[in-house]
């Protein structure tokens, strides 16, 4: 956390948090989604607003602990973008909503469904975190036709590989909907309250800051 330098010509400004990055480093956040999926065996990913659009935060998903279809999609160019512009309308449905968002449902170009919960930090959306790559019920056999097609587009695409890998998919029943609602809203809230910890430090030392300016003016 940077803090304001008083050396400066320039007038210290009130702390106005814009993003989740703002108030928690990169590095920290990395570590979070890092031991997150390996506990709970799950992918996910962290977004957050950039430049009227979205990015991750860590840069992309765990694809360790992501499904195999996924991370075959996503290593390449045109299978990465299908995927994230399905994370990135998620994101922005959470955004959207404000400060009292709720966590949405949806599925994903090849009809898999993910969850995107809000990280609220004082009293704003900060972040979203994405989690699920689960077959949605009634749609394996979709999957395996858009798979089909993906790999008519994409020569470095494996069809057997990609039909394989859809056969292992965990299904998103209502009983693992439910536990990744309760899952996925404990963990927003947990770095949503790291997240205002910081930007309460952030802000008081900026208050005090500013009212040393106005003693000594």
């Amino acid at each position: 956390m940077t803090l304001p330098q008083t050396e400066s010509h320039q007038p210290v400004q009130p702390f106005v948090l814009g993003r989740l990055s703002d108030v928690v480093p990169q590095s920290v956040l990395r570590s979070l989604q890092t031991g997150i999926a390996i506990r709970q065996k799950a992918s996910l990913a962290l977004v957050e607003p950039e430049d009227g659009g979205f990015r991750y935060l860590p840069p992309s998903y765990e694809e360790s602990s992501g499904s195999a279809l996924c991370a075959m999609l996503r290593g390449t160019e045109q299978g990465r973008e299908l995927c994230e512009a399905c994370d990135f309308a998620m994101a922005r449905e959470v955004f959207e909503q404000g400060p009292g968002a709720r966590a949405v449902w949806g599925e994903c170009h090849m009809g898999l469904c993910g969850l995107a919960a809000p990280i609220v930090v004082a009293d704003k959306v900060a972040a979203v975190l994405l989690c699920g790559q689960k077959a949605a019920p009634g749609r394996r056999e979709a999957i395996r036709q858009r798979a089909s097609a993906l790999a008519g587009q994409i020569d470095s695409l494996d069809e057997e590989a990609l039909l394989a890998a859809i056969e292992r998919l965990d299904e998103c029943t209502p009983e693992q909907r439910e536990r990744m609602e309760e899952v996925a809203g404990q963990h927003a809230d947990e770095i949503g309250k790291l997240g205002q910890d910081r930007y309460d430090v952030e802000r008081r030392l900026r208050q005090e800051y500013l009212l040393n300016e106005l003693m000594m003016a």
